[in-house]
């Protein structure tokens, strides 16, 4: 594959036609109705199934109001945000920095680019401390970069922390 810089949503859909994947690991959502409700709007992008179940879980514990969307891997979180109604924007996305086709600080660098997506704040949740990473994506616009808590009671208390951010 051809190297193209990662520069803002218009490289979207290159690299959707480049990512021999993106057709089999792309999941439509459900038809999206208006938020008429002022619900906070969470998404989850994590190419793990059982952290992202587990991080909704509690969310929907926490705040039984939210509705939390789960996504698999970037280029969902690509189509979500396209097909968005600017009612229907997320309040807080909270990402995974290791992911398959697109990492944390990729997606990082595509979102925060647009307008339009400026004031959502952005979350890395991530198995990793590395502070070149840490680095990374705070420079391409994380409003938060937290390493993966090991058990629930942690996890609680980043979910609190992590929703204070949230619009």
């Amino acid at each position: 594959m051809k190297y193209v810089p990662i520069c803002s949503l218009d490289y979207y859909r290159y690299l959707c036609s480049s990512a021999r994947h993106y057709k089999s690991t792309t999941t439509i959502l459900k038809t999206q109705t208006p938020n008429k409700m002022g619900s906070k709007i969470i998404l989850i992008v994590d190419d793990d199934k059982e952290d992202r179940e587990l991080l909704e879980e509690v969310i929907s514990s926490e705040e039984p109001q939210t509705r939390v969307h789960s996504l698999a891997n970037g280029y969902q979180l690509l189509d979500y945000l396209e097909k968005c109604s600017e009612t229907n924007l997320p309040h807080i996305v909270i990402l995974d920095y290791n992911m398959p086709l697109l990492n944390g600080a990729e997606l990082l660098a595509i979102i925060c680019k647009d307008i339009r997506y400026q004031d959502i704040p952005i979350v890395i949740l991530s198995t990793s401390n590395a502070p070149k990473h840490v680095e990374e994506c705070m420079n391409r616009g994380a409003k938060e970069y937290f390493v993966k808590p090991t058990d629930i009671r942690e996890l609680t208390t980043l979910t609190h922390r992590i929703l204070s951010l949230s619009n």
